[in-house]
């Protein structure tokens, strides 16, 4: 069964909301120029405020809420503007809460599907035998079929391919050369 968030959570999230719109009301107003209009959304932003606390359990974020209010309640017109910056930053952060936690628990769900795909791709080689990579580092293969043939010379000094050549180890038990050099 799906578990709802409690009903105070709810309500929270809609008085952010219900700020968030009445912010943008008062810069719609602020902007016309009408210092009349203005003040009464500007009231009206501070009682969303006001709102957002009461609907908070923890007392110090309803406090916090309350103290926001007034500061915005008696701040100057031009103050208003930062301070509405600063409460929209924190609604919006509160708000993607959610999505970002929904983004975090898939991004680590794929990395796990990610690496349980790897995990079957080295079961499939290991049971079909060996993968094809495998297969030809044992074999002592390369692209070019295991020769490594002289280097190709054009005739100028230094310019002839250079390539590493490998010595024939033969099986392990029968090198002592390459132990030597190790």
């Amino acid at each position: 069964m799906i578990d709802l968030p409690p009903p105070y959570e709810k309500i929270g999230k809609e008085r952010l909301e219900e700020l968030q719109t009445q912010i943008a009301v008062y810069n719609e107003t602020e902007q016309r120029g009408d210092a009349a209009a203005t003040e009464e959304e500007a009231q009206r932003v501070a009682s969303a405020m006001r709102n957002v606390g009461d609907s908070q359990k923890d007392p110090k974020v309803k406090k916090e809420w309350y103290r926001r209010s007034e500061k915005f309640t008696r701040a100057a017109n031009s103050a208003r503007k930062g301070i509405t910056k600063e409460v929209e930053s924190t609604v919006i952060g509160i708000l993607s809460i959610p999505f970002r936690v929904a983004g975090t628990v898939l991004s680590i769900a794929g990395g796990i599907l990610h690496g349980v795909g790897g995990l079957l791709v080295g079961v499939g080689d290991v049971v079909k035998g060996g993968s094809d990579r495998m297969t030809n580092a044992v074999a002592g293969s390369s692209r070019d079929g295991g020769n490594v043939g002289p280097a190709e010379d054009n005739g100028n000094p230094g310019s002839a391919k250079k390539t590493r050549s490998k010595p024939d180890t033969g099986s392990l038990g029968d090198n002592k050369a390459s132990r030597r050099d190790t």
